[in-house]
C-alpha cells in the first residue's frame, strides 16, 4: 500500500471538489473525518457513550473507565478502519483530522505500521471560517430554530481561534503548511515516478553509505534527480548572481556577475540516497523533491573542487 500524504484542514466545500480532482488522477481518498463519524454515529459508541453519561450525570466515577473505553475504542476502530480503506491498486491520500473527538492534543498513527509520509497542513482563513458557519446554518438549521444546537458552532471569533489553536498543534508535530493550489500542484507532480535508483542530496559533510541523513526537526530534506542541481543547492547564490535553466532536460547555467562560479572552488560530497519518502516539490518540475524523513545512503560521490569538475573550460 502506498499511501502519498496525509492532508488537514480541507474545508467541507472545498473537500467534494478535491476528492473529486484527486479521484480523476487514479488516487485513491481516505476521508478521517467521515471515518471518525460514522464510528462516532455507531451502536458501539453511542452505548457506550450512554454509559459515560448516565454515570457523570450521577457523579459516579465510573465514568472514567468508560472513557477510556470510549477512547481505545475509537483508536482502534479509526486506525483499522485506514488499512480497510487503503488500496493496493492506486496511490493513495489521507484528509481530514487525525486527532481524538474531544482532546485535540492526542491523535492516532494514520499510516499503517507508521511508515513515513508527507504531512500537509492547510491553514485557516477567515473565509473559511465562513463556508464553515455557512455549512453549519444549512445543515443544522432546525436544529438552531430548535434552540439545540451548539451556538459556538456558528460564532466567528469562536471558530477562528480554535482552528489556529488546532493549526498549531499540527505544525509542531510536523506538519508542513501549504496551500491547497500547491497541494494541488504537488499531487499532480507526483503521479509520475521518480527515473532512476535514487536522489542527489550534496552537502559539504562526509556520510557512510547505508546510514542516514536526516532533515532538521520539523523541516524537510531536499534532493534533486540531477547531480549538478544537487550541487548548486549547496552554496548560496543570490537571484542577481546566477541563473538556472534546462535546455533539452540538460542543466545550464548561466553567471550574471564576473567570478559568481569560483564560489565553488570546494570539495562537496554527492549522495544517491532512496528516493522513497521523497514527493515532487511543487517549484520543482520534476527535478526537485522534498521528504520530512531521514533519507537513506546508497552510494556516495566526492568531488574535489566542483567549479573544476563542471565549469572550468
Amino acid at each position: 500500500m502506498d499511501i502519498i500524504c496525509h492532508i488537514v484542514g480541507i474545508t467541507s466545500g472545498a473537500k467534494i471538489k478535491f476528492i473529486k480532482d484527486m479521484e480523476l488522477l487514479k488516487y485513491h481518498i481516505i476521508d478521517l473525518d467521515e471515518i471518525s463519524n460514522n464510528i462516532l454515529r455507531g451502536s458501539s459508541m453511542v452505548q457506550l457513550y450512554s454509559q459515560y453519561q448516565g454515570f457523570k450525570d450521577s457523579k459516579n466515577d465510573k465514568y472514567k473507565e468508560i472513557d477510556k473505553k470510549m477512547t481505545i475504542y475509537w483508536e482502534t476502530a479509526m486506525e483499522q478502519n485506514i488499512i480497510n480503506s487503503t488500496s493496493n491498486l492506486k496511490k493513495n491520500i489521507i484528509i481530514g483530522y487525525s486527532h481524538h473527538f474531544r482532546n485535540i492534543n492526542k491523535r492516532i498513527c494514520v499510516s499503517p505500521n507508521n511508515k513515513p509520509i508527507a504531512k500537509f497542513i492547510i491553514k485557516v482563513s477567515k473565509s473559511d471560517v465562513r463556508d464553515i458557519i455557512r455549512n453549519n446554518i444549512t445543515k443544522f438549521k432546525d436544529d438552531i430554530i430548535q434552540g439545540s444546537y451548539p451556538l459556538e458552532n456558528i460564532d466567528f471569533d469562536f471558530i477562528h481561534c480554535n482552528r489556529l489553536k488546532l493549526d498549531t498543534i499540527y505544525e509542531k508535530n510536523g506538519y508542513l503548511e501549504k496551500s491547497l493550489d500547491t497541494i494541488y500542484k504537488i499531487l499532480n507532480l507526483s503521479n509520475k515516478d521518480i527515473d532512476g535508483d535514487g536522489l542527489w542530496i550534496a552537502l559539504k559533510q562526509p556520510y557512510n553509505v547505508s546510514s542516514k541523513i536526516y532533515p532538521k526537526k520539523n523541516d524537510k530534506l531536499f534532493a534533486f534527480t540531477d547531480k549538478l542541481m544537487a550541487l548548486l543547492s549547496n552554496f548560496h547564490f543570490n537571484d542577481d548572481e546566477l541563473e538556472k535553466y534546462y535546455d533539452n532536460n540538460t542543466v545550464k547555467v548561466k553567471a550574471k556577475k564576473d567570478g559568481v562560479l569560483e564560489k565553488m572552488n570546494e570539495k562537496r560530497y554527492l549522495y544517491l540516497v532512496e528516493k522513497k519518502h521523497f514527493v515532487p516539490h511543487e517549484k520543482g518540475n520534476n527535478v526537485k523533491y522534498f521528504s520530512q524523513e531521514p533519507a537513506t545512503i546508497i552510494d556516495v560521490v566526492k568531488i574535489k573542487n566542483v567549479f573544476k569538475e563542471y565549469f572550468e573550460n
